[in-house]
């Protein structure tokens, strides 16, 4: 194989790499009524946010959930994604949210997100799964009574 057509093959796997679907990288499933997602993209545009919504909207069927957050892979939000995410619509539907983090920059991560977003649910970071869905099951029983 010549040094160009290395390049190009080369080429092509970064392309894919870049071009990996929404789907792949933000991935959400409901579970005893709780929506369990998984963030393995490390930067979320407004596109991803956008994603994230209508996503999180056909799987709820519009009804409103509690969220758990089992792997936060995000480490930036573009200015678009965090104006996004704090307006109405970016927030629709929303109960509560727990997040899990496994270390103290994840958490500076969700915290600075809190800051710059004016959530109108409760937003609680966990180390501990169990605690999370003990937290997100109470706020569920709330909201039903």
């Amino acid at each position: 194989m010549s040094s160009l057509n290395m390049f190009l093959v080369v080429s092509k796997k970064h392309l894919a790499l870049e071009e990996t679907p929404l789907s792949e990288l933000i991935e959400m499933e409901m579970r005893d009524g709780i929506l369990h997602v998984n963030f393995n993209a490390q930067y979320l545009d407004v596109t991803a946010a956008r994603y994230v919504v209508s996503e999180r909207e056909r799987q709820s069927g519009g009804i409103p959930v509690c969220i758990l957050v089992e792997q936060m892979g995000v480490t930036k939000f573009s200015k678009e994604a965090r104006d996004y995410l704090g307006t109405e619509e970016g927030q629709r539907g929303v109960i509560a949210m727990a997040v899990i983090v496994d270390n103290p920059f994840k958490a500076s991560i969700v915290n600075f997100f809190i800051k710059v977003c004016s959530l109108k649910y409760q937003l609680r970071l966990f180390t501990r799964r169990a605690e999370a869905l003990k937290w997100l099951q109470k706020q569920l029983q709330l909201q039903e009574d």
